[in-house]
């Protein structure tokens, strides 16, 4: 069946989809071309119980494993968990594993990104935080 961009599916057909083809949310809304919050909606609305994601809070002891000792960032350690960056911040917080400062941060990034000999004094551009993915820029001597 062909319904992107079609609007909403029947709920038999969201029941084909959820429920006997266990299809994510994710993927339904990628098939209709909507949100995952949406498909959800959709499947509150037709009374199909919506699946449980199954998952498990990491212990304190894990969180500082991975946050402090292998310096992780929260996206990459969300990652790992299969939920938000937003959760992890707030399972550190209610944890009280202390946040890296700025300084500590650049320590890490130093050492995921080690600086190359013709850099002038570590200095390194980041540019666009917020993309997916970091980008950094390296200044080299011959730019100043």
């Amino acid at each position: 069946m062909d319904v992107k961009g079609s609007g909403k599916p029947s709920n038999s057909q969201l029941n084909e989809w959820y429920v006997n083809k266990r299809l994510s949310s994710v993927e339904i809304a990628k098939i209709v071309t909507v949100w995952p919050s949406t498909v959800r909606y959709w499947l509150r609305k037709a009374n199909i119980p919506i699946r449980s994601k199954n998952i498990v809070k990491p212990s304190r002891r894990q969180l500082e494993r991975w946050y402090i000792s292998e310096g992780k960032s929260s996206r990459k350690i969300a990652k790992i968990v299969g939920v938000g960056k937003s959760t992890i911040l707030k399972w550190l917080k209610e944890a009280d594993v202390s946040s890296r400062t700025h300084s500590d941060a650049t320590l890490v990034m130093e050492k995921v990104f080690p600086q190359p000999s013709n850099c002038i004094g570590g200095m390194l551009k980041i540019k666009n935080l917020q993309s997916k993915f970091l980008k950094l820029q390296i200044w080299s001597k011959k730019q100043y």
